[in-house]
């Protein structure tokens, strides 16, 4: 009786038709992986917002009904630099005024560092990146902040423990957002190093990072002033500062006042935290108004205490829209951002 050869391994075409199938089979099931994974980090940011809309409600509850804010001036002598007695601080993390842990030193470049309430009309003595006068320095991207987009010495206790550098938790960055972790960890151990005072943090020691990030998310600026400042006429006209669509100039101090949480009109449309720029969408890193991402997927937190994702050109109203609506065009810091600032401020509302 014949011997049958035993057939041994597989032939060259069968190998490729195994590859082949593997390959089709990676093509077709990366891309679901991938849209799971975004997914995941989309609804842990939008969680994130959630917890801001809950640390606001804790903030009012504790604060006389007030929407988050800086704490009051205490006038007498200060009130040249912090405003009158009673009204919010126009600046936070003085080395005489610190905040929930936060503090400049001294003197810094011949005066005094701190965060700004508002907006800063130029950065403050000592906001430099690079230190021509041998002074103390800290990096642009930190001094140039104001409550808008670092409200964490303010909020951070209604939502995180610890005082000081220790708010800088993960509540308060997108599970997207790659570079901040790294930056917050050199940021820390600056500080440590500078015993616990925010001097020295020069962009430079970041090494390949090229800014100093303050958060993911950014806080409405409505809620910071009175909305009478975004009123306006049958003729879309601002009344009370006629000036205000030229982004050279400056909002008149006095319009800072506590708003109470009573005053949002529309709290399920009132836009309080967002995302800042666009992480979700195909990597594109450009804030919410750029016309490169013309209808960008923003976790939001409102006034109501909810938290939801909307897209920009689909959820947001625009302008002139509807009454009490939309964004104001040219704020000065940026009016192309949505939920920046609000015709009818907290009184208007800002998503369908």
């Amino acid at each position: 009786m014949k011997n049958v050869a035993r057939r041994q391994g597989f032939t060259l075409i069968e190998l490729l038709v195994v590859v082949s199938i593997i390959a089709l089979l990676i093509s077709i099931l990366l891309p679901a992986v991938g849209e799971v994974r975004r997914k995941a980090r989309l609804s842990n940011c939008n969680n994130n917002m959630k917890q801001h809309a809950v640390g606001a409600a804790n903030y009012s509850s504790q604060n006389k009904d007030r929407l988050p804010h800086a704490p009051q001036s205490p006038g007498g002598q200060l009130s040249q630099i912090l405003g009158p007695a009673g009204t919010p601080g126009r600046k936070i993390a003085m080395q005489f005024f610190e905040t929930n842990g936060w503090k400049f030193g001294t003197n810094i470049a011949g005066g005094y560092a701190s965060f700004n309430t508002l907006q800063s009309g130029g950065r403050p003595n000592g906001c430099q990146d690079h230190d021509v006068y041998g002074q103390n320095v800290i990096a642009g991207d930190i001094c140039d902040s104001t409550l808008w987009d670092f409200y964490i010495p303010v909020l951070g206790p209604y939502m995180v423990g610890g005082e000081g550098m220790e708010m800088l938790q993960e509540v308060f960055y997108s599970p997207a957002d790659t570079r901040i972790k790294r930056t917050w960890a050199i940021w820390r151990q600056t500080v440590e190093d500078n015993n616990g005072l925010l001097e020295n943090i020069d962009s430079s020691s970041y090494q390949d990072e090229d800014t100093v990030d303050v958060g993911s998310y950014r806080y409405n600026l409505s809620a910071l002033v009175s909305p009478s400042l975004f009123a306006i006429d049958n003729r879309g006209q601002f009344v009370n500062q006629s000036d205000l669509a030229n982004p050279s100039v400056s909002i008149d101090a006095s319009f800072i006042k506590y708003n109470p949480s009573s005053a949002v009109s529309y709290p399920d449309r009132k836009a309080m935290f967002h995302l800042f720029l666009t992480y979700h969408d195909k990597d594109l890193a450009f804030w919410p108004g750029s016309s490169q991402v013309p209808n960008p997927t923003i976790p939001t937190a409102f006034a109501d205490g909810s938290a939801r994702v909307i897209r920009i050109a689909s959820d947001a109203l625009g302008a002139g829209g509807v009454e009490m609506s939309g964004p104001v065009p040219n704020i000065p810091l940026g009016g192309s951002w949505p939920f920046y600032a609000t015709r009818g401020g907290v009184k208007g509302r800002d998503v369908r």
